[in-house]
């Protein structure tokens, strides 16, 4: 009985440490990717399909994007200050499946694809639009 009842302890207490370790980490590597300055270079979607440069409208905007934060400026004026997370979609409405994506605190979440100098932030809709920014 003791034997059976020690069995149980440790079947139980690896069971404990097993449940207590499987947690989804944050995509480490693609946070790396997005960290830095981004300088926007075009949008382009919408029904019509358009792009929309900073030429065309005027507004020049960056990102600024560290450990913890996620700063937008537009004209040189902070617009949005934000914290984020990144992760993988299982299933995305708008891109491949297994697309990372950055979810700010308001719970809006962009598909992302970056390639060392290039940042893609994808609107997660239909006719939304996908925005390119350049390391700055």
């Amino acid at each position: 009985m003791k034997n059976m009842v020690k069995t149980l302890l440790i079947f139980f207490s690896f069971y404990l440490v097993l449940l207590t370790s499987c947690h989804k980490e944050e995509n480490n590597i693609e946070k790396e990717g997005v960290k830095g300055t981004w300088i926007w270079v075009s949008s382009s979607g919408g029904i019509a399909n358009v792009m929309i440069t900073p030429e065309t409208t005027g507004n020049k905007q960056k990102l600024v994007i560290g450990d913890k934060f996620y700063k937008k400026y537009e004209n040189n004026s902070l617009v949005l200050l934000t914290d984020y997370t990144i992760g993988v979609f299982e299933e995305p409405p708008i891109g491949p499946e297994g697309m990372s994506y950055i979810e700010f605190s308001s719970g809006e979440r962009k598909g992302i694809i970056t390639n060392g100098s290039e940042l893609h932030l994808i609107d997660q809709c239909y006719d939304c639009f996908c925005h390119l920014y350049k390391r700055q």
